[in-house]
């Protein structure tokens, strides 16, 4: 059942949440921020010196943004955040505004082009981000994660992502007069999960070009926030012409366990049926990818609905003889966030918030997947609730709910 909390100006973009506190923040794309408190007993109220605090420090970041991510680190609420214009280019900050003192850091700034950096928070003292940047001028742009440990304020880089390609690795300076020949893969982070049972980091990362695919690697992590040997390489997902949208991705708290939902670029797939479906049909929408330090990665199709979520047509009429005439339409209503955010919800349970504002569960073991919840519009930000169960949801319309999810719905 869901439960509308509250609303805000424009498409909401980003939820987190911190259980100790209670506190709940929700972030929209009209720089519109609402810190509320969540007590145990009653109704929520909003903390409106906390929410005008995020506001002032998010102040000239925030213009024609297309996504914010956010978490909090005990009292701190961290934020990723890019600033684009038009005429090109934009800048990336990670922000720190500490709502219990009112203290605000700016812990990096970049030149990011169209990229948000993804962050996550460990051990109530480090906060990751994914960088994507130019350091030297020279067009080669490389991924980075970076490590700021907020209780002595200092920072290291944890790793760099420099992937090979068919099997030569990427040279410095790629495309150069000397390479001309290479066409260097130098892949951006889109989302840090992180599993605390083994201490291990996922890595979700797409090329920009997306013609060498998107990748998960995990590495493990030591007390200090460094790595421990190399990044793993569990999946390497590529197809043409275009590689899939990374839509989102999540770890598991419970164990050592990463998930991704990937769906097909260009709002569309090219379906093979054996029959002509009919409405209310059950069709594979997207996949989720279950990454395993260790084990090949598992993939399973994540199932939408024909007349819900999803369109199906034969484009015979307006491409006749063309091969694959079938195809499926993912609807994201008017959305400017693209995306089919996924979390947690028990050992084997994820939650895969999929096109038209469905939320479906799936389990990862049984491969049961049922619908929740439908909202009608697009959701744009999921997270969880402080009750077991309970998960908050936003909207591209800027509503804000709770709902509650039965026990193996």
């Amino acid at each position: 059942m869901a439960q509308k909390i509250t609303g805000l100006n424009g498409e909401i973009v980003a939820v987190a949440s911190e259980p100790t506190r209670r506190w709940v923040v929700a972030f929209s794309t009209e720089s519109d921020v609402k810190v509320l408190t969540f007590p145990e007993e009653g109704p929520p109220v909003e903390d409106a010196q906390a929410s005008a605090l995020t506001r002032a420090a998010l102040n000239g970041l925030t213009e024609r943004t297309p996504s914010v991510r956010a978490e909090f680190l005990r009292d701190t609420l961290c934020v990723g955040i890019n600033h684009f214009q038009l005429n090109g280019g934009g800048t990336s900050a990670v922000l720190a505004v500490d709502l219990a003192t009112s203290e605000v850091r700016e812990l990096c700034r970049f030149d990011g082009l169209f990229t948000t950096p993804p962050i996550v928070a460990i051990d109530d003292r480090f906060v990751l981000a994914g960088v994507y940047e130019d350091q030297e001028q020279t067009e080669d742009w490389v991924g980075s994660v970076r490590v700021f440990d907020l209780s002595n304020r200092t920072q290291h880089e944890l790793l760099r992502l420099d992937f090979e390609k068919d099997g030569v690795a990427v040279p410095v300076g790629a495309d150069t007069d000397e390479d001309a020949d290479w066409e260097g893969v130098r892949p951006l982070i889109s989302h840090l999960a992180y599993a605390p049972p083994a201490r291990r980091l996922y890595l979700v990362t797409q090329d920009p070009d997306q013609g060498e695919g998107n990748r998960i690697r995990a590495v493990t992590l030591d007390m200090d926030c460094r790595a421990v040997g190399v990044p793993e390489p569990l999946l390497h997902e590529i197809w043409e012409p275009y590689s899939p949208v990374v839509g989102g991705a999540c770890a598991s708290p419970h164990r050592d366990e990463a998930v991704a939902v990937m769906y097909a670029s260009e709002w569309e797939k090219f379906v093979p049926i054996s029959a002509m479906p009919g409405e209310s049909d059950f069709l594979p929408a997207a996949d989720l990818h279950v990454a395993r330090a260790g084990e090949p990665a598992r993939r399973l199709a994540v199932l939408g609905q024909l007349g819900v979520n999803i369109a199906f047509y034969d484009r015979e009429a307006e491409a006749p003889n063309l091969p694959d005439r079938f195809r499926i339409h993912f609807d994201f209503g008017n959305a400017g966030s693209e995306v089919t955010p996924v979390i947690a919800l028990g050992p084997d349970r994820y939650l895969i918030a999929l096109f038209g504002g469905t939320l479906t569960e799936i389990n990862i073991e049984t491969g049961k997947q049922s619908v929740v919840e439908r909202f009608g519009e697009p959701i744009t930000a999921l997270q969880n609730g402080f009750d077991p169960g309970t998960v908050f949801v936003g909207l591209v319309t800027g509503e804000f709910f709770t709902v509650a999810v039965p026990q193996g719905a």
